[in-house]
């Protein structure tokens, strides 16, 4: 588990969960994750991302509902890259910097139409997690 942010009504989480308010933060995290599954933005308040990967390699990769840092990401075979920057993650050897035409247009298209976006990036193979999923 990886958890990046700040978790808000940890005494509330933590007592939902049947943990410790004392535990750490990433260990709420991978509690909430497991009882919630894909509600766990709606369940867990703050301003925070993870990552997590189980045993059989699945990767959950999710973000709070908060606006908060964007979180990029790519699947090339089988490697995931993550980045805060979309630039950035295309610089990554096997992910690349190839426009996506349709990607472009949502980025700068009218309201309407970045309305529709759902995680689609400019970049073609590279996509965003939008808040709360």
């Amino acid at each position: 588990m990886l958890l990046v942010g700040h978790l808000a009504e940890v005494d509330n989480l933590a007592a939902r969960l049947g943990l410790d308010r004392e535990a750490p933060a990433a260990l709420l995290a991978q509690a909430a994750l497991q009882r919630f599954g894909p509600e766990t933005p709606a369940q867990m308040i703050g301003e925070w991302s993870l990552l997590h990967r189980e045993p059989s390699g699945r990767v959950t990769l999710m973000q709070s509902a908060a606006i908060r840092d964007q979180i990029f990401f790519a699947l090339a075979g089988r490697c995931l890259s993550v980045a805060p920057n979309l630039l950035t993650l295309g610089r990554i050897d096997g992910v690349g910097t190839r426009i996506d035409a349709a990607g472009l247009m949502f980025t700068i298209g009218r309201a309407q139409v970045r309305a529709r976006q759902a995680g689609h990036t400019m970049l073609q193979g590279v996509e965003q997690v939008e808040p709360g999923a």
